[in-house]
């Protein structure tokens, strides 16, 4: 576009032309299938995040009966070793295995917990 000789306040008017009404049709028909496409998208993805939750939720009371499961095999395996049941390299092999799977269970429910709750070792 080019002007000349165009003053201060000049009044500049711009038509348009080779706009059909088919060209229109297609902008709508753009449009929609844009937001069709963007509204599917957010569908899949809320859905998607609502079962990895509750898949989250019920893998998350696995892994607290589990972790609770073994705070109780380490209490027998102190009880069993102050009686004399266990020979010292027993235990102290048996109670490293299980405290470290009690470590790779506590970030487990650190990474997935919802009430601020922490487990203690």
């Amino acid at each position: 576009m080019t002007g000349k000789n165009l003053g201060s306040g000049a009044v500049v008017t711009v038509e348009l032309g080779g706009i059909s009404a088919r060209s229109v049709s297609s902008r709508y028909l753009i449009f929609a299938a844009i937001s069709l496409t963007l509204i599917t998208g957010l569908v899949y993805v809320f859905v998607g995040m609502s079962r990895r939750y509750a898949r989250t939720t019920v893998s998350g009371e696995t892994i607290k009966a589990r972790y609770r499961g073994l705070v109780e095999e380490v209490a027998r395996l102190d009880d069993a070793f102050e009686a004399g049941k266990l020979r010292p390299e027993d235990y102290q092999r048996l109670r490293v295995e299980r405290k470290t799977q009690l470590v790779t269970l506590a970030k487990q429910m650190k990474g997935g917990q919802e009430d601020g709750e922490r487990p203690a070792l």
